[in-house]
């Protein structure tokens, strides 16, 4: 009976210091600043953290008192030392300890983490919406008001309340309007006479058949020439001529098929030409413009090419069906994904930043050393594969002595894993790419609109001539899952996982971190299960010489007594864990950085044994 009042008030005074530090959590004066809609949430995780800090001394106290009972309850049997009464109770001890060891290793391992990277990121939003609010402003003020809109909206999405945002991107979003429609204005006129006057009028139905939801280019070169012969047979002179001079770029002349490309390629372009020269109609127009975008296509203007065909995809539902306007448009799109990306994809991704603050280094070939920061990361998944949007991202390169040399900026980024087999080994040899890399991170720095021509966002230029910026991307020359790892650093390595850790230690040189601390960490968590069940075999052995007679009448006005032996094992507990760091720390320096996780197993599984041999070797003096 006593045994069940013991769990209910164990529980109860869990139960008791999780609303005392979640209360503690919201009174607390210090807190940093924060938007008012997080203030909530924020002081809510912040009690959390509390709570999880101080699990091990409040676990401690409900063992300690629970087992105080029932030893008192139940003492006979233990006149003699390493009796076998002892050793049910130790059976009892050990049970409870696993169970209270797993509590807190979860919430250590697990639980504060995640509360730690809740609370880093809505303590950034402040600064990262003033820097939004900044970027807007700027913009705004040169007349670039569509990405000016788009720092606006994300500004608003984090701080909905800010007047100032607010009005900014109203005035933003109107200038957009305004300059949309003259844009549309002056480039649509011409095509827009086809469908009010009703001439000229092109018959695409005999095109439908190989008009593609998406695009699929063929690679081989005979599916090449055949998609070419298709095009011939339906007069699509346009797909014949790219297909056939898509083959000829691939393959050596002396090809049993180059003769019929080049034949397919001549005659499909006089067709081309032909067509070109009949006349000055509207239709022509619309086909003077399609052969321009497609002629900017094989110059490898992408750029050029892709406005060109969504000007006219724009202009009409009409021409947006036009199965050269549907075919050379997603082409052209596919290509420019590989040197842009548009400004768009990064509205409202702040609230999806999985890290921030990220920093390392990478050492070049010759010594020099560029250094990486980026503010935020925000990944987001496609068909294609993982997409990480950086926001942020500094670029600093130093020479081998150490002097600045060269820096850019960039607002935001797009990064993508690229295969190495791509690369020849000249290339591999030019990034530093080493043997052995499957994925490299590809980072694209240059943006520009989805809709209109004459943006293109580049990088900001700090010092020096940036070969980043200059480039308009970046590869770096590590594998691409350690930037996953890279991201983890970013938190601090206490906000680490276990694995992650475990990952980072052999790597933690190569990106300008000290290893030994990571290493130092990873021996904590690998014996903190191990101490954690040592501190509670020697509470155990307190709850014995301080059991509670058995002709006591429990009170639970004792609860009160609960909160003062919380402090004092709590003060225990953070004593015990300092002396644990710095045996661990001896060890490192005495073993040697590779011995010394065996080294910890051997030390501490002595001294759980010495503990569980001073808890059996326990007795009762009393006489019963």
């Amino acid at each position: 009976m006593k045994v069940k009042k013991v769990t209910l008030v164990t529980v109860s005074f869990f139960i008791f210091s999780f609303v005392c530090c979640i209360v503690l959590g919201f009174v607390l004066p210090y807190v940093p600043v924060l938007i008012s809609s997080t203030s909530g949430m924020y002081r809510f995780l912040y009690g959390l953290r509390i709570f999880c800090s101080v699990m091990p001394a409040v676990l401690e106290t409900g063992f300690l008192i629970g087992w105080s009972l029932d030893f008192g309850v139940h003492p006979d049997g233990s006149l003699l030392r390493f009796s076998p009464a002892m050793f049910s109770r130790y059976k009892k001890v050990i049970t409870g300890s696993l169970a209270a060891v797993f509590i807190i290793s979860m919430a250590v391992e697990v639980a504060l983490p995640g509360i730690n990277g809740l609370m880093n990121r809505y303590s950034q939003l402040p600064s990262l919406h003033k820097e939004y609010l900044n970027f807007a402003e700027g913009l705004y003020s040169q007349g670039r008001y569509s990405l000016s809109y788009e720092f606006a909206k994300m500004a608003y999405e984090i701080d909905s309340s800010d007047g100032e945002c607010a009005q900014l991107l109203d005035k933003a979003e109107v200038a957009c309007r305004q300059l949309y429609q003259e844009e549309k204005t002056v480039d649509a006129a011409g095509i827009a006479r086809i469908l009010s006057s009703g001439k000229g009028e092109v018959d695409y139905g005999y095109k439908q058949k190989i008009v593609h939801s998406s695009y699929d280019e063929p690679f081989t070169t005979f599916s090449l020439l055949k998609k070419a012969r298709e095009c011939v047979a339906m007069e699509d002179w346009f797909g014949a001529h790219y297909y056939s001079q898509t083959a000829l770029s691939a393959i050596s002349p002396r090809d049993i098929n180059c003769a019929e490309l080049k034949h397919i390629s001549a005659d499909a372009w006089n067709h081309i030409s032909q067509a070109k020269e009949a006349g000055t109609t509207d239709e022509q127009k619309i086909f003077a413009q399609k052969l321009s975008g497609y002629n900017a296509l094989m110059e490898q203007d992408n750029l050029k090419a892709y406005y060109i065909f969504k000007m006219l995809s724009l202009s009409s539902k009409k021409i947006s069906l036009d199965p050269d306007v549907v075919r050379y448009l997603e082409i052209a799109e596919e290509r420019l994904q590989n040197q842009y990306f548009f400004t768009d994809e990064t509205v409202n991704l702040q609230g999806f930043e999985s890290a921030g603050n990220i920093y390392f280094k990478i050492t070049g070939q010759d010594g020099g050393v560029t250094v990486y920061f980026i503010k935020g990361v925000t990944n987001t998944g496609t068909k294609n594969g993982l997409i990480q949007y950086l926001r942020g991202l500094s670029v600093y390169t130093l020479d081998f002595e150490g002097n600045y040399i060269s820096g850019s900026y960039t607002p935001y980024a797009k990064m993508t894993a690229v295969s190495t087999e791509l690369f020849d080994d000249e290339l591999k040899k030019e990034f530093g790419i080493a043997d052995g890399i499957k994925y490299v991170p590809y980072i694209l720095l240059n943006s520009v609109d989805r809709n209109r021509e004459g943006e293109i966002h580049t990088p900001q230029v700090l010092k020096g001539d940036s070969p980043s910026a200059k480039d308009g991307f970046i590869i770096l020359p590590v594998e691409f899952t350690d930037f996953s790892l890279l991201k983890s650093v970013s938190g601090g390595v206490e906000s680490m996982g276990l694995q992650e850790v475990y990952r980072f230690v052999p790597k933690a040189e190569k990106y300008g971190f000290v290893e030994e601390v990571f290493r130092q960490t990873l021996v904590n968590r690998l014996l903190y299960p191990l101490f954690m069940l040592i501190c509670m075999v020697c509470v155990g052995i307190g709850a014995w010489h301080g059991r509670i007679s058995a002709d006591g009448v429990f009170k639970f006005k004792w609860i009160i007594v609960f909160p003062l032996l919380s402090f004092v094992l709590l003060c225990a507990y953070y004593l015990s864990h300092f002396v644990f760091r710095m045996i661990n720390y001896s060890l490192m320096s005495i073993c040697g950085q590779t011995s010394v996780v065996f080294a910890g197993l051997f030390l501490y599984l002595v001294i759980f044994f010495g503990v569980s041999v001073m808890f059996l070797a326990c007795k009762n003096s009393m006489s019963r």
